[in-house]
């Protein structure tokens, strides 16, 4: 149930639900990688490449999917409390089980401190992590 009321406070507070909806959309507008090297550091961010995906948020089965060419299925298994960043960016953070049964971190990050304040969501493995760029499609 905790996990529950996080993600549904997560989504509200990324301005992402709507009414009575139980699945929320999002449309990705960019994507960026790093991987760790040979120390197990993490290497910087690679540029911002242009990419359309959807991704849904199923509240009721606690499930993220970002539709891309191999489709990326990830189970909620736990939920860490809300984070605010030095920069007044708001932190929600996930443990999840991939389509794959790997375990990875999931975070919405909403990018308050920026001029496009436009939420962003991580995939982070051990040696390797994605970040996309998002925006509601139930608010359009």
């Amino acid at each position: 149930m905790k996990k529950t009321l996080l993600l549904i406070f997560c989504l509200l507070t990324l301005g992402i639900a709507t009414s009575s909806a139980q699945l929320y959309k999002l449309r990705t507008t960019a994507i960026a990688t790093t991987s760790t090297d040979s120390n197990e550091n993490w290497k910087d961010w690679s540029d911002w490449e242009d990419i359309s995906l959807l991704v849904t948020l199923d509240i009721q089965n606690l499930r993220i999917v970002i539709y891309s060419d191999s489709k990326q299925v990830y189970d909620i298994i736990d939920s860490d409390d809300t984070v605010t960043d030095d920069s007044g960016d708001n932190i929600y953070k996930f443990t999840c089980i991939d389509q794959d049964g790997d375990e990875c971190t999931v975070k919405f990050m909403e990018r308050l401190s920026l001029d496009d304040q436009r939420s962003e969501i991580y995939v982070i493995y051990d040696t390797y992590a994605w970040v996309y760029k998002v925006y509601s499609l139930d608010d359009e």
